[in-house]
C-alpha cells in the first residue's frame, strides 16, 4: 500500500511541476512581449528617424530627388551627418531580467513515474485509486 500511495504522490508532484513549468513559460513570453512593446514606446522617435533616414537613402540609392522636408532642422542636409544608429531590442537581457528573479526559476521535472506492479494485488486502475484514496483518507484522518 505504501508503495502505491508514494506513487501516485510521486505522479501528482510531477504534474504539479509540469504545470508550474508550462506556467512559467507562458509568463516569460507574456513577459517579453510587454517589455518589447514598452521598448518600441520608449524608443519610437529613435525607430522613426531611422526609418526616416533608411527611407532617404534608399530613395537616393534609386536616383529619386530627395525633398526639401528630408533636410534636418539645422538646415543641413541628411546626407552630410552621420547616419543614426537603429535601435535593437535586447532580447536576451530582457529574458535574463525574468529568469534572475527567484519566483521564475526553471522548475525541474523528475522522470516518469512507473507504477510499481507486482501482481500480488490484482485490481483494476478504478479499484486502486478507491483503494488508495481511502487509504489517504484514513491517514489524514477524514
Amino acid at each position: 500500500m505504501r508503495r502505491k500511495i508514494a506513487t501516485r504522490r510521486a505522479k501528482e508532484d510531477r504534474q504539479a511541476k509540469i504545470e508550474r513549468e508550462e506556467d512559467r513559460k507562458q509568463r516569460r513570453e507574456e513577459y517579453l512581449s510587454e517589455t518589447k512593446a514598452q521598448w518600441e514606446h520608449e524608443k519610437a522617435d529613435d525607430i522613426e528617424a531611422y526609418e526616416k533616414w533608411a527611407d532617404r537613402e534608399k530613395r537616393r540609392a534609386a536616383g529619386e530627388p530627395v525633398s526639401e522636408d528630408d533636410e534636418d532642422e539645422d538646415g543641413e542636409n541628411a546626407h552630410e551627418k552621420a547616419p543614426p544608429q537603429k535601435p535593437v531590442f535586447n532580447e536576451q537581457a530582457a529574458l535574463k531580467k525574468f529568469d534572475d528573479k527567484e519566483e521564475n526559476a526553471v522548475v525541474v521535472i523528475p522522470k516518469e513515474v512507473v507504477n510499481d506492479i507486482d501482481d500480488d494485488w490484482p485490481m483494476t486502475d478504478a479499484e486502486e485509486k478507491n483503494l488508495v484514496d481511502q487509504a489517504i483518507d484514513h491517514r489524514n484522518g477524514a
